[in-house]
């Protein structure tokens, strides 16, 4: 159950027990005892999307379910399910033996691990996305920029993923566009 839910059938439960033993007073207890639920429920309203939920299916038998190394991190590390040599300058798209469905209005992000990125090993497409209607297995775009040879085993943590709420758009055709002091100056054109 939820804090919000829990905290209406706490006030019901007391408003009733209130009835029940005939002190339907208000005294500053009673206030007190129906003012913290409603508390506990305003802050519930204030936290964002505490109830995503993203499905995450094992199709291999070595996938690895992601998980955060620390409790309050932004990523969850996704593993390899091959043994791979990433040859110098190569790239491969790597199996994590996982499909996701992720929930509408939200995009699955892949991004590269910095210890591997402080490696010359990184990932291509970069945020990397994954949207609610894809159900195929995630793949890793991984590229080898080291001159030596990289070897990914199976386990190996090889990105992470991050959740991230979307806003859908559509374009709009025009003929003419604000303008503005920049104008199309462009790629470097603040200086260095």
């Amino acid at each position: 159950m939820k804090i919000k839910e829990i905290s209406v059938i706490f006030i019901i439960c007391l408003i009733v027990i209130m009835f029940i033993l005939g002190s339907i007073y208000i005294t500053p207890y009673c206030l007190i005892f129906i003012f913290i639920p409603i508390l506990f429920i305003y802050l519930n309203h204030l936290k964002k999307d505490t109830d995503i939920v993203l499905k995450i299916q094992r199709v291999n038998e070595k996938a690895i379910m992601p998980k955060r190394a620390n409790y309050n991190d932004a990523g969850l590390d996704l593993c390899s399910v091959e043994n791979i040599i990433l040859k110098s300058g190569e790239v491969k798209a790597v199996d994590t033996g996982l499909q996701v469905s992720v929930p509408d209005g939200y995009e699955l992000q892949i991004r590269p691990r910095s210890g591997l990125a402080l490696k010359n090993i990184t990932v291509l497409n970069t945020p990397g996305t994954i949207d609610s209607g894809f159900r195929g297995n995630v793949k890793v775009i991984i590229k080898n920029f080291s001159s030596e040879d990289f070897k990914i085993e199976i386990g190996n943590r090889i990105a992470q993923m991050i959740i991230n709420k979307i806003e859908l758009w559509d374009p709009i055709e025009v003929t003419e566009l604000s303008k503005t002091n920049r104008g199309s100056n462009g790629f470097g054109s603040t200086g260095v």
